[in-house]
């Protein structure tokens, strides 16, 4: 990663909170490219979440936790 020098990263403007710093999209590509010659890159597939089905779990959990509660002796 040397060979990126300053492109490899950079830190938030002035404007901003920062905290912390970013790595290019270059960087993160070399990253993935070296780990591949290595033999050690793992390929993330992953399958979308549909938040339709987990928001009505978490409110039908949350309302269902608030009922008991009120209705507890």
């Amino acid at each position: 990663m040397k060979e990126m020098g300053d492109k490899m990263w950079w830190i938030p403007t002035s404007d901003t909170n920062p905290r912390g710093f970013g790595i290019s999209i270059e960087a993160v590509r070399e990253l993935i490219d070296k780990a591949k010659k290595k033999g050690n890159y793992v390929s993330t597939k992953y399958k979308p979440l549909n938040i339709g089905d987990i928001e009505d779990k978490y409110w039908n959990n949350w309302y269902n936790m608030l009922k008991n509660l009120a209705l507890k002796d």
